[in-house]
């Protein structure tokens, strides 16, 4: 219920949006709500003895779901606009409407792959984070996602940042890029907690995952993704390999005094063997760290946003990494040691 009920509009203009739909066929009971952009429906097995379809106000019905102890069985009936909840404890009855304006769920009918939940989750966890906050560039605001040879590719990126993650697929399966809103992201991967296989299906304007017993479909953005294999250096000049630990230790203590551009400067001479994370504040103070480190190529000094940096960690699951630095000017690259699925840039700042 928690899952169905994300999606509802909290004022909507047509009232049957605020409200979650059941209906009862088969033995089947479906749960379904959208905000029509994203539609999400849960079919849970139950005893049908007279099938049926109403709508329930979301709020209401979340808030008795929530007082209901697990182990027993709900007893369901609609009767006019009452619907009779009974348990072992008790009887309730609660006001619907009529589902008869609920819009269909929308489903994708063109391409489909199938793929394991976790890989899906994985791929949209490591990538979802560098979407851009701002609509003004709708395409910013999305994750891309393609389909190639090699398996599934998506990507996001706010112009300062930019995460990559490839996933392979046990079948070849190419399809054109399509934009999937990062803000329908958390929605999708409420339904990719399992260890099913999701199956996935997308045309020109949705996209929908199906676990089976699990249904979403989000729209899809439209736009055109920059082309981000442009932002990706060709080579770099300068390699550190550190602990994850250690450069995260000392990313704590440099937020602390970092300016009001979250600045710190990093400082690599592989020549003198040290790698230096320095943060400045005038009205607090100023903080150096070294941190140990196995250093190869040139010297480097060079100013990113430490939030940028400190952002990654909560996806790369390697004991050590890898910053690798394209030069003065240009951007820093992160990967996790052993892992080559995973790529993440980001852009120096200017001052």
């Amino acid at each position: 219920m928690r899952s169905v009920s994300r999606v509802v509009q909290k004022n909507p203009q047509l009232s049957v949006l605020g409200c979650i739909v059941l209906s009862a066929k088969n033995n089947k009971v479906k749960v379904r709500s959208t905000n029509l952009e994203v539609g999400i429906e849960y079919t849970l097995p139950g005893k049908v003895t007279e099938e049926g379809v109403i709508a329930i106000p979301a709020a209401v019905l979340t808030s008795f779901v929530s007082t209901l102890k697990g182990d027993g069985v709900l007893s369901l009936k609609g009767d006019g606009d009452i619907l009779t909840a009974k348990t072992k404890f008790g009887s309730t009855k609660i006001k619907t409407i009529s589902a008869e304006d609920f819009p269909t769920l929308p489903k994708a009918s063109g391409n489909t792959f199938t793929i394991p939940a976790l890989k899906l989750s994985q791929s949209f966890n490591s990538v979802a984070f560098c979407a851009s906050p701002s609509m003004i560039r709708p395409e910013l605001a999305s994750v891309f996602l393609k389909g190639t040879e090699e398996g599934l590719i998506s990507v996001a990126t706010d112009s300062f940042r930019l995460a990559e993650k490839k996933v392979p697929l046990e079948k070849s399966n190419e399809f054109d890029p399509i934009l999937i809103p990062a803000r329908n992201i958390p929605d999708i991967l409420t339904i990719l907690d399992g260890e099913e296989t999701v199956s996935v299906s997308l045309d020109e304007h949705n996209v929908t995952f199906d676990t089976g017993s699990r249904f979403i479909t989000s729209r899809l953005t439209t736009g055109n993704f920059p082309d981000y294999t442009q932002i990706l250096p060709k080579s770099y000049v300068t390699h550190a390999t550190i602990l994850t630990q250690d450069i995260l230790d000392a990313l704590k203590k440099i937020a602390i005094f970092s300016d009001s551009f979250s600045k710190v400067s990093i400082d690599v001479s592989p020549k003198e063997k040290k790698f230096i994370l320095l943060a400045q504040n005038m009205d607090i103070g100023e903080t150096i760290e070294t941190v140990q480190a196995a250093l190869e190529g040139d010297d480097m000094a060079i100013n990113f946003n430490h939030k940028y940096i400190s952002d990654v960690y909560g996806v790369i699951q390697s004991d050590s990494t890898q910053l690798s630095f394209a030069g003065p000017g240009k951007p820093l690259r992160i990967q996790g040691i052993g892992d080559t699925s995973f790529v993440y840039i980001v852009m120096p700042m200017n001052r």
